[in-house]
Order: structure tokens, then sequence, then C-alpha cells
């Protein structure tokens, strides 16, 4: 529906960290299940201009990629935060990383990366371009560091 432009955000003044928040909190159960650590640092107060369905929808594909791809007993971030007059969601986990090869692909849709790995984890290579669809709705901009091995973040801003 978004590729057919029959989807736009309603835009409106929000507050990221309790949008992002109410999105998060059932991750919880999932952390706590998996043994994994999950870091929350969602500040009420600090306001973007956004749609808070297609954000919550955002965060969700986020965290469900960091949890999908994290290492066992690993760290899983997600945090809010001023930028400009907006403001910037960072998603982070631990874990074998993104390979620098796929790092210019990943928000293609049906990309999924190392393909030894695609039996392995449920999933159609859908999630990230959705994200990145969901951010330039926003006129917002999507973008990931990874150090394989160590960590992987997304950072979406928004204005």
């Amino acid at each position: 529906r978004m590729d057919q432009g029959t989807v736009h955000a309603s835009i409106t003044t929000i507050d990221l960290g309790k949008t992002v928040g109410q999105a998060a909190l059932p991750f919880e159960s999932t952390a706590f299940e998996e043994g994994k650590q999950y870091d929350l640092r969602l500040p009420e107060g600090i306001f973007c201009q956004g749609d808070p369905d297609l954000l919550a929808q955002l965060t969700v594909i986020l965290l469900g990629n960091a949890f999908k791809y994290c290492d066992e007993h690993g760290r899983i971030g997600v945090e809010v935060k001023k930028h400009g007059k907006g403001a910037k969601l960072l998603v982070s986990n631990t874990g074998e990383g993104i390979a620098p090869e796929d790092m210019e692909r990943i928000f293609d849709r049906f990309y999924r990366g190392d393909s030894s790995h695609n039996r392995e984890k449920e999933g159609n290579g859908l999630g990230l371009s959705i994200a990145r669809k969901n951010v330039e709705e926003h006129h917002g901009k999507i973008r990931v560091i990874s150090d394989p091995g160590a960590e992987t973040v997304f950072m979406v801003t928004l204005p």
C-alpha cells in the first residue's frame, strides 16, 4: 500500500519517548524470556512531527530485528534523543552485525543478507523496507552503523 501511495502519515506533534515506549513495552517479556539485557532510555518531553501509528510500527520492526539478530544473552537498546528541532530514535543490539557488503542493500525489499542465515531466521525481508518507507513518509532519515561481531545501531532522525 505504501508503494501505491495509499498510506499517508497523519502528522501531528507527538512525544516520541511516549510513542516509542508504548511500542517497546511488550518486548520486555521477550527480553526476560531470552535472557537478554533490555535497556530503554525514553525520556518524555522530546517532541517531533510524526504519525504515532507509523512510528510505533517502525519501532516494532526495528526491535523485532534487534531481537532476531542479537547474540545469546546479548543487549538490546532503545533510546530517544533531542535532535535539533526534531528527535532521534536509536535501536541497537549486540551480535554478529551486518557484513559491509550487505549494508547498501538491507533496506531493499526481500533482501536478507547472508543466505546461510536465511534458513535460521524467520522473516521475508520486508521489515526494513517498510521501516524506510515509514521514515520517508515522515521526511526523516534512517541509517545503520554495524561493527561486525560487536554492535549494530539503527538511527532514525525525524523533523
